[in-house]
């Protein structure tokens, strides 16, 4: 079989290309809404310290998950979806930017803050991680229109 017949091989470096993608890719996230949701949590928090938990942290996690949504939000997604690279590569390596950061900020933000017992600890967690589902499939579902 001649050279320039031969089927179509994929790139056996992913990790490599992975990494050179991120910085492009954290340069075009907006940052603004996730960092005000931070820093308003954390203010939440400090001010509500030693009270009861599930105020501030329900409070928290609504900021939190609401700034995370508009990570999905891609200002290049018209002159991207004509690349080789598909949206779900595109939207997965936002998210791994992201959602660890983010859900790592809000472990903090907990464990500082306190909880009356493990009941209380898990329907937090809960919360927040649904929260974090449900603002980013909505953002996911709005940013393909």
């Amino acid at each position: 079989m001649p050279l320039l017949m031969s089927p179509y091989v994929p790139c056996k470096r992913p990790r490599r290309v992975t990494r050179e993608v991120l910085t492009p890719v954290a340069r075009s996230i907006r940052w603004a809404p996730l960092a005000i949701a931070a820093f308003l949590s954390v203010l939440i928090v400090l001010l509500r310290h030693g009270e009861p938990a599930a105020g501030p942290m329900q409070a928290a996690a609504v900021l939190l998950a609401a700034g995370a949504g508009y990570v999905l939000d891609d200002p290049a997604a018209e002159i991207l979806a004509v690349s080789p690279t598909p949206l779900a590569r595109r939207r997965s390596l936002r998210l791994l930017m992201v959602v660890p950061a983010v859900t790592l900020l809000w472990g903090l933000l907990l464990r500082w803050q306190g909880t009356e017992g493990n009941e209380e600890t898990l329907a937090l967690m809960l919360l927040f991680a649904g929260l974090m589902g449900l603002g980013l499939a909505v953002s996911g579902v709005a940013g393909r229109t």
